[in-house]
This record gives structure tokens, C-alpha cells and sequence, in this order.
């Protein structure tokens, strides 16, 4: 009988051992995520009300939907993106208000620019900017792997780095492939029935090639055509299902 008291004894110990260590692992793997966090600019307001939240890739000033005063378009650095009017009617259209928007870019911020908020056409708006690589997803940590549909949109107009890189493949399958692959890790920080909208598209006859692959997966895709001064320019905008 004291054989088996002290059996359970000696059980109940290591099982208690057990659950301390790994309670110490997950405290310290939480405090190094918050630290990455902080570092990165990953960045949460305490007001919820932003329901909204925009995502606009490779890109390190704020972007604020339309703006009407000088002194607005100067706080929104509104010429600061070349497509700012085009992220306008795309928010316009999906009717998103409350808006969190955010860039992201390996770059910091742009020095004289800053969290703020802004109250526009009645509408609060918060921008971020996150310092960090927006296509990694090597660790937990990164930026993906820790934004699971969050985005309402995510525009990728204008990209060097990971996506360049798949564009400039000379081999039509591997360019293709590599493409998707990316698209489908940025398409998991999109919510359900979000859009993921990109441009930069290098080849005309890929954009079927893309569209056709990614209907194989289940993928609603459109296709349009954006102007811009003289140019036409085509993007492709994928809806999460």
C-alpha cells in the first residue's frame, strides 16, 4: 500500500514538473513574440471600433482614403502612393468604414510621419506602419504567420524582394508556380471574402496562367485594368473564399 502511495507520489511530481516547464516555454515564447512585436511595429489600438483594417504592401508613408481639405491631404500624405485613388474606390466599393490602415515595408516608417488619428468624413481612421518582411512566413513569429485573416484588403501594387524576385523567373511553370505560391501565403492574412489585389504583373500571358491555376484551387479571381495618367496598368484581385 505505501509502495503505491509512494509510486503516485513520485507520478504526481513529474507531472507537475512537467506542467511548469512548460508553462515557463510558453511564457517565454509569448513575451518573445511581444518583443518581435515591438520591434517589428505590430501594432493593436485599444479602441476595438477599427473594424476595418487595410493592408498595403511595400510601402512606408500613410495612406488615408479620400481626404477633402489641403490640410487632410497634407496629414494623409496623400501624393505619397501613386495608386492612393485606386485604393479609394476599392474601399469605397466594399464598403469598409472604421478603417485601421497599415503599411508594411522592410523600410521604417517615414520619420516625419506617425500613429495617429484622424476623424474623416465622420469616418475614424488609424494608420500603422509595420517594419518588417511582409512575404516571410520561415518562423512562427513572422508577420504571417501571426496576421491569420485579418485584412478586409490587401493591396501588393508596387513590390521588390520576394515578389520581384518570382516575376523575373525565366521559366514560364517555375514563374507561375512561384507566384502562386506566394499568393497563397499573403492570402492567409485576408479575412473570409476579402480581397487580395495586385499589380506589377510583368507578363500578359500569365495573367491567365495565374487565373487558370488558381481557379484549379476554388479561387475567385477578376481581372481589371487601372489608368493612370497615360498608362494602363493590370491588376488582379483575388476574393478569398
Amino acid at each position: 500500500m505505501y509502495k503505491n502511495k509512494s509510486v503516485i507520489e513520485i507520478v504526481l511530481l513529474i507531472l507537475v514538473i512537467l506542467i511548469a516547464i512548460i508553462l515557463v516555454i510558453n511564457i517565454h515564447y509569448i513575451i518573445m513574440i511581444k518583443k518581435s512585436f515591438i520591434i517589428s511595429g505590430f501594432y493593436e489600438p485599444n479602441d476595438k471600433s477599427y473594424e476595418n483594417r487595410i493592408l498595403v504592401y511595400c510601402h512606408n508613408n500613410p495612406i488615408i482614403p479620400h481626404p477633402k481639405t489641403k490640410s487632410e491631404i497634407h496629414l494623409a500624405g496623400y501624393n505619397t502612393h501613386w495608386l492612393s485613388e485606386f485604393f479609394n474606390e476599392k474601399i469605397k466599393l466594399k464598403g469598409l468604414k472604421n478603417l485601421w490602415i497599415e503599411t508594411i515595408d522592410i523600410l521604417p516608417k517615414n520619420p516625419e510621419k506617425t500613429i495617429f488619428d484622424k476623424l474623416i468624413e465622420n469616418k475614424r481612421v488609424l494608420y500603422n506602419h509595420i517594419q518588417t518582411d511582409g512575404f516571410d512566413t520561415s518562423s512562427l513569429d513572422s508577420f504571417i504567420n501571426t496576421h491569420y485573416n485579418i485584412y478586409d484588403i490587401v493591396f501588393m501594387p508596387d513590390c521588390g524582394g520576394p515578389w520581384s524576385d518570382a516575376w523575373n523567373i525565366k521559366d514560364n511553370e517555375q514563374r507561375v508556380n512561384k507566384i502562386i505560391s506566394i499568393l497563397m501565403d499573403v492570402l492567409k492574412i485576408v479575412k473570409p471574402n476579402g480581397w487580395l489585389i495586385f499589380s506589377k504583373i510583368l507578363y500578359k500571358d500569365d495573367i491567365d496562367n495565374i487565373n487558370k491555376e488558381l481557379k484549379k484551387l476554388n479561387i475567385n479571381v477578376s481581372i481589371g485594368v487601372i489608368k493612370y495618367i497615360d498608362v494602363n496598368i493590370d491588376y488582379m484581385q483575388i476574393i478569398k473564399n
